[in-house]
Protein backbone atom coordinates (compact mmCIF):
# COMPACT_ATOMS: atom_id res chain seq x y z
CA UNK A 1 0.00 0.00 0.00
CA UNK A 2 0.98 3.59 -0.64
CA UNK A 3 1.03 6.59 1.11
CA UNK A 4 -2.26 8.38 0.14
CA UNK A 5 -3.02 11.59 1.43
CA UNK A 6 -6.51 13.22 1.46
CA UNK A 7 -5.81 17.35 1.38
CA UNK A 8 -9.45 17.69 2.79
CA UNK A 9 -8.94 15.71 5.86
CA UNK A 10 -5.79 15.63 6.37
CA UNK A 11 -5.78 11.65 6.50
CA UNK A 12 -3.02 9.33 5.37
CA UNK A 13 -3.41 5.82 4.35
CA UNK A 14 -0.29 3.81 5.64
CA UNK A 15 1.22 0.35 6.13
CA UNK A 16 3.21 0.76 9.21
CA UNK A 17 5.28 -2.00 10.46
CA UNK A 18 5.16 -2.16 14.64
CA UNK A 19 8.00 0.44 14.95
CA UNK A 20 6.75 3.18 12.91
CA UNK A 21 3.55 2.95 14.09
CA UNK A 22 4.77 3.76 17.87
CA UNK A 23 5.58 7.40 16.17
CA UNK A 24 2.14 7.80 15.68
CA UNK A 25 0.98 6.19 19.07
CA UNK A 26 3.12 8.35 21.00
CA UNK A 27 1.30 11.61 19.46
CA UNK A 28 -1.82 10.51 20.63
CA UNK A 29 -2.95 14.49 20.94
CA UNK A 30 -1.58 14.95 17.09
CA UNK A 31 -2.97 11.60 15.25
CA UNK A 32 -5.84 9.17 15.52
CA UNK A 33 -4.98 5.74 14.38
CA UNK A 34 -7.72 3.08 13.07
CA UNK A 35 -6.35 -0.14 11.80
CA UNK A 36 -8.18 -0.97 8.30
CA UNK A 37 -6.31 -4.36 7.45
CA UNK A 38 -8.17 -7.40 9.09
CA UNK A 39 -6.44 -8.96 12.66
CA UNK A 40 -5.62 -11.75 11.24
CA UNK A 41 -5.20 -10.46 7.18
CA UNK A 42 -1.35 -10.72 5.65
CA UNK A 43 1.30 -8.09 6.46
CA UNK A 44 2.18 -5.70 3.64
CA UNK A 45 5.59 -3.63 3.16
CA UNK A 46 5.62 -0.76 6.12
CA UNK A 47 5.65 2.54 3.98
CA UNK A 48 8.20 4.28 6.26
CA UNK A 49 10.71 1.31 6.35
CA UNK A 50 10.13 -1.68 4.35
CA UNK A 51 9.36 -4.18 7.40
CA UNK A 52 6.47 -6.28 7.38
CA UNK A 53 3.21 -4.50 9.15
CA UNK A 54 -0.71 -3.59 8.67
CA UNK A 55 -2.48 -1.24 7.10
CA UNK A 56 -3.45 2.33 9.26
CA UNK A 57 -5.41 5.31 8.81
CA UNK A 58 -3.96 8.12 10.00
CA UNK A 59 -6.10 11.10 10.96
CA UNK A 60 -4.42 14.91 12.00
CA UNK A 61 -6.35 16.13 14.85
CA UNK A 62 -7.33 19.47 14.35
CA UNK A 63 -5.45 21.95 16.45
CA UNK A 64 -7.08 24.83 17.95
Amino acid sequence: MSNRLSPSTGSMLLTLCPRCLSFYREHPDEYQIKRISPWDGPKSSCTKCNWFGYDYLIVEKERP
